[in-house]
């Protein structure tokens, strides 16, 4: 296949050089990334408060703080909504990953260091989303919130496989900003009314079910993502995958979440709205 070089002046020169500078950048930023580790790590021994260890019952039972942390998760509506959508866009996420660096490299025959600029793009749209997170949610409210935050992501994806090798590479660099800017508002937002929500004694147990809900479709996600990519080809399965996507925000859109300006927090959550109240589970052993 004839490789097309971009025009000169035109848009994918400018695309080439950053990604030329890119490539430079490599190994000094791998130096960076671990030293920065270093840092993090010098600044949290000189954290000088220890939280209060919890209180250990000698006839506490794995399987039984497990039951405890499944039984809060899935007797909440909400907190069952929130599993449903994040669990599925973790899915079709992955699906789209499985084949995006391989549409990048062998549809698209950009260079890593173009690859590293448009993954880059990510990392702006999450400090975005994380600067915004908190004045929109007092904006439309916590709930809405969290539902409009969770439709982003799809559409975003959907133009990702109708890119081609000239200016529309640029689109898929806004997009990326965008989509990375709805997950950090919608996950800031939805671990926040979480961890609100849930009694402090349960709040470990909450948090790996959520974690173990979410995370566990990711691998099946990949592996789905390959199946499809060796059948449909890649371009179809980013398209199966932004589709699966665009859908996922329906658990939250049909949940209380989505006429909540205001969550509740740990005792103050009516049972009609969540099944079983947050504040009215005792666990068998805290």
């Amino acid at each position: 296949m004839q490789h097309h070089e971009e025009r000169p002046g035109g848009r994918g020169r400018v695309v080439r050089a950053g990604g030329e500078l890119v490539e430079q950048c490599v190994e000094p930023g791998l130096l960076v990334d671990a030293v920065s580790f270093l840092w993090s790590a010098a600044w949290v021994t000189r954290i000088k408060v220890r939280p209060p260890r919890p209180e250990h019952s000698p006839d506490a039972h794995l399987l039984r703080e497990i039951r405890d942390g499944l039984r809060f998760v899935l007797s909440n509506r909400m907190l069952r909504a929130i599993a449903m959508c994040t669990s599925s866009a973790n899915l079709f996420g992955s699906v789209i990953s499985a084949a995006f660096y391989v549409f990048l490299a062998r549809q698209l025959r950009l260079s890593p260091g173009v690859i590293g600029l448009l993954t880059s793009t990510a990392a702006v749209g999450g400090l975005i989303g994380a600067l915004v997170a908190g004045r929109f949610a007092a904006k439309v409210g916590q709930g809405p919130a969290i539902w409009v935050a969770s439709t982003v992501a799809g559409p975003c994806a959907l133009g990702t496989p109708f890119v081609q090798r000239d200016w529309t590479v640029g689109l898929l660099a806004v997009a990326q900003i965008a989509m990375w800017m709805g997950i950090v508002v919608y996950n800031i937002n939805q671990v926040s009314f979480r961890q609100a929500l849930c009694p402090p004694g349960l709040l470990g147990r909450m948090n790996a079910t959520m974690r173990f809900l979410v995370w566990g479709t990711m691998p099946f996600g990949a592996l789905l993502g390959g199946l499809l990519g060796s059948t449909i080809g890649v371009r179809g399965t980013l398209l199966a995958g932004a589709i699966g996507q665009s859908l996922t925000f329906l658990p939250v859109f049909l949940s209380p979440l989505r006429r909540m300006r205001e969550l509740p927090s740990y005792g103050e959550e009516p049972a009609a709205e969540g099944g079983t109240a947050a504040g009215s589970l005792v666990p068998s052993k805290p």
